[in-house]
Parts: C-alpha cells; structure tokens; sequence
C-alpha cells in the first residue's frame, strides 16, 4: 500500500488549528528524558535501575500493512457476498419470468384447443343437421313410392284373396270381436254368399267373446260385407271398408 497514514493529526476547535508532528514530538520527549536521568545520576550518584518503557502509539509499518489487508480482505468477501446475493435474486427473478411465460403459453394454448374444438362440434352439428333434412326427404320419398307400391298390391291381392279364399269373411269378424270383453250379444248381417260360412263357425265365433250370436243374412249387403250390432254399437267391418281405411292410412303416410 502506498497511502498509509503515519501519523496523527489533531484538530482544535473552533479557531485556532495546528498540526503537531507526533514523531518530532517523541524524538523531543526522549531526548529531554535522557537528559533529565544523567542530570540526576551525576548529582545525586543515582544509578540507573529499570529503564523506563517507552511506549510507541503507532504501530510498525508490518501491522499497518497487515490491518489494511485484513480491512481489504473484509471489504472483498463482503462484495462477494452482495454479487453472489444480485446473481440469486437476478436468477430467481428470471425463473418466476420463464414460469409465467410458460403458464401464459400453455393457457393460450388451451384456449386455443378449446377454440378449435368447439368449432369442430359446431360443424358436426351443422353436417348433423343438413344430414337429418337429407335423410328425411330421402325417407319421405321412399315412404310415398312404398305406399303408393302397397296401395296398388293390396287392391290387386284383396281382389285375389277375396276370389279364392272363401273364409275372409271369417277373419274380419273375428278380428272386429277378438278383443271384445263387453259381454253383450251380438246380432251379424252378412250376405247370402257368406251365410253359410258364418253360420258353420257360429259356436266359434261365440267362444272367441264368450256371449251369444245371431247371425241373419242382409240382402242389401254384397260379399264381404258385413255389419256386427249390439244394443249400443254398430261396427261396419266389411273387406271394402277396411281396406278403404288401410289405403287411407297409406296416403297418409305417403304425405309425410
């Protein structure tokens, strides 16, 4: 070190100031002690005993130099310390930044995929619905070709069936009373040509609704038709009305 203080300055206030130079000061001093003990020693026949210590206030060049570096030395580690505590802090600051950036971007992401989902379901709805419109117009065609196909076959059959099948109209009074629990008797007007049918499958018929028959021949009634009375019902179950009714149904389908 090339600026180290050796001596002591002393300040008094508040006017006057001088500077006294400690180590001419000290020279002065001893000089007058030694001077002083011959002075007695030669008069008095004292000899010298214990020298006095004289007390050096300043330390040698070697303690100064060795205080200095202990105070730079303290100074360094004390700097050390505060760089190493900026570096922490500047890290620890930089890694709450890299974590937030990294919580932005993935909820920017799943916002993102969420945007993108909903989009796609709403495209499916929308293919969803032009599919439905189109599977319904499709469908109600096919219906009206299918019911119009059947009303034609069904004409055409029934004319057949009724030709050659001479138990039919067995079958429409059957299916007019099967689900009959009313326990009344009923009275059946059929015509001549079906008479005989009916009246051979009489006991039949009673087991079917458990309740008497009568059956009479209506002259003004033609094959397959018949009429089945009660005291508080008529019920019209003749082949032509019933499929009247069928083919009434069919259009209405064929509507659709």
């Amino acid at each position: 070190m090339s600026n180290i203080i050796k001596s002591y300055t002393i300040r008094y206030e508040p006017k006057a100031k001088m500077t006294i130079d400690y180590k001419d000061r000290d020279e002065e001093l001893q000089t007058k002690r030694k001077s002083k003990l011959s002075l007695l020693q030669s008069n008095e026949g004292f000899e010298e005993g214990i020298s006095a210590v004289v007390v050096d206030p300043i330390g040698s060049d070697e303690e100064q130099m060795k205080r200095a570096d202990e105070i730079i030395e303290k100074a360094k580690k004390e700097a050390a310390a505060i760089i190493e505590a900026a570096k922490k802090e500047a890290q620890r600051i930089e890694d709450d930044a890299r974590e937030r950036g990294k919580k932005l971007g993935y909820e920017e992401g799943l916002n993102t995929g969420r945007a993108e989902i909903q989009h796609m379901k709403d495209n499916l709805l929308k293919q969803q619905e032009i599919q439905q419109k189109e599977y319904k117009q499709l469908l109600g065609g096919i219906e009206g070709h299918v019911a119009e196909l059947l009303m034609s076959l069904i004409t055409k059959l029934t004319g057949i069936l009724a030709e050659d099948k001479t138990e039919i109209i067995l079958y429409l009074v059957r299916k007019a009373l099967e689900n009959d629990d009313s326990g009344e008797d009923f009275t059946i007007r059929v015509s001549s040509e079906d008479f005989n049918t009916l009246s051979d499958k009489k006991e039949y018929i009673e087991g079917i609704i458990n309740s008497e028959i009568q059956i009479v021949v209506d002259a003004q009634l033609g094959k397959n038709q018949c009429f089945i009375e009660s005291e508080n019902r008529l019920i019209d179950c003749s082949l032509d009305v019933q499929l009247d009714n069928l083919i009434t149904d069919l259009k209405l389908l064929s509507s659709v």
